[in-house]
């Protein structure tokens, strides 16, 4: 091959990009539009594209940048896609049809016009009111004044599945192997899929898709905010039909405001006072049923608050409370762990409860 012809071939790795890095978020506030925060404003990238682009890369262009801007109300969306140069036509690899591949996941009535967009941005928080019935309200503070809202609504309620689809991308970003429902199924209307959102200053996205499935409530996914949970607590205790809550895939980050929130709530109604390893199971039922915690979690409860307790210079207490937490992860892990032999087993449970009580330790500094 010659040498003309070798310098028209386009270098692959010059024409890949991060698909993460590649998209930018920001939601928008009338105060951005007005040009009173626009140095403030947070433009973030999604933690998992896979199941849009392979291997988390785009290819076929230069400097890409793919804006998905959201009024922080509405939900309303504005797409935009930019690059400083394509890979010429007729290459040997095409670039791939970025905004094909976001088109069929985004909504119908996506904006592509900026200016459009932060006029609806504008007009939303003249007219925008949230969908649904008003649950409760908080503020993160007892002097702030900045007061957050929650709502609960369903498919069945006025301009919310137009709502919904502005949102539900967001499973796609931040959910490990999340996919979208089908809101027109008489599965999801019979099971009563709720949806819960946050009025006023947004941080960060803070949507909870809560589907209440028979007898649990499961979180979906959650962000940041204690203050929320605790909110959504509550309505479960307050919810005869709720049996328990439980928490899909927590990221670290709400696995540990869960755990503070939910020992806090323990510790406030004394029901872990005297309670020492090993705990009987007709207590943990007990307080399972009642206070609706998913059993798994609550046991995590419990064993924190009994190592904040415990004397670990006491042999006997000690070696009580290893078995109490070791049986939990023997239980919970019996498939794997009956696979391998008695030797390695022991070792492994060893294992897992030094990492355990380490966790708990560092938790427990910061409750």
């Amino acid at each position: 091959m010659s040498e003309a012809l070798i310098k028209d071939i386009p270098l692959v790795s010059e024409w890949a990009c991060d698909s993460n890095e590649a998209i930018k978020i920001r939601f928008v506030e009338p105060s951005f539009v007005h040009g009173e925060n626009e140095e403030n404003v947070r433009e973030f990238s999604p933690d998992l594209t896979y199941q849009m682009f392979t291997n988390q890369q785009i290819f076929g262009y230069k400097d890409l940048k793919i804006k998905l801007y959201f009024s922080s109300s509405s939900m309303a969306t504005y797409f935009n896609i930019s690059y400083s140069e394509k890979i010429p036509d007729g290459s040997i690899n095409l670039a791939d049809d970025v905004k094909k591949i976001l088109t069929e996941l985004l909504p119908d009535d996506y904006l592509t016009n900026y200016d459009a967009f932060l006029q609806k941005v504008q007009t939303d928080a003249e007219t925008f009111r949230p969908m649904g019935e008003k649950i409760s309200e908080y503020r993160l503070h007892e002097d702030d004044d900045k007061v957050y809202e929650v709502y609960k609504a369903t498919f069945k309620t006025p301009r919310f599945k137009e709502f919904h689809r502005r949102l539900r991308i967001f499973v796609l970003f931040y959910i490990e192997a999340g996919s979208y429902i089908d809101e027109d199924e008489d599965h999801w209307e019979d099971t009563a899929v709720s949806y819960f959102r946050i009025q006023l200053q947004m941080d960060m996205l803070i949507f909870l898709e809560i589907v209440n499935l028979t007898c649990s409530l499961w979180l979906a996914r959650i962000f940041k905010k204690a203050k929320l949970y605790q909110n959504i607590y509550q309505y479960c205790i307050a919810d005869p039909r709720i049996k328990q809550l439980v928490v899909e895939d927590p990221s670290e980050l709400f696995t540990e405001i869960r755990d503070k929130c939910d020992i806090r709530f323990l510790r406030k109604i004394k029901v872990l006072e005297g309670l020492k390893a090993p705990v009987d199971r007709t207590v943990i039922d007990e307080i399972w049923k009642k206070y609706k915690f998913n059993k798994r979690q609550l046991c995590r409860c419990i064993e924190i608050e009994l190592l904040r307790n415990l004397n670990k210079t006491d042999p006997v207490a000690y070696k009580a409370y290893r078995l109490q937490v070791k049986q939990r992860l023997y239980h919970w892990n019996k498939e794997l762990l009956d696979q391998v032999n008695k030797t390695e087993r022991i070792q492994k449970l060893d294992e897992a409860f030094k990492g355990i009580e380490e966790e708990y330790q560092q938790l427990i500094l910061r409750l």
